[in-house]
């Protein structure tokens, strides 16, 4: 899934939910590994962002956010609030 593709997935989702887009930060570093916060930037500005408004961040795919389970259960730990765009069903 390409960026272009995941722009639309998330505004399509957004609309549907009747959600604003506060910001998009896109970031093309792998999310591999316990270090993952200290190599994306723009993840970490995210997930402060969505802290700070009191709101999700949407991505495209769970994979977008993470590949490390681990570090998915530890934003859940931490009730950082996200979602992964629901896929359609045809």
């Amino acid at each position: 899934m390409g960026i272009e593709a995941q722009r639309a997935a998330v505004a399509l989702f957004a609309e549907a939910e009747g959600m604003i887009i506060l910001q998009e930060l896109a970031e093309i570093e792998t999310g591999k590994g316990a270090d993952a916060l200290d190599r994306r930037p723009q993840l970490a500005a995210a997930l402060a962002l969505a802290r700070q408004a009191k709101c999700p961040v949407i991505v495209a795919k769970l994979d977008r956010l993470s590949r490390d389970v681990a570090f998915i259960a530890g934003l859940m730990v931490q009730r950082v609030p996200f979602i992964a765009v629901p896929m359609p069903i045809r």
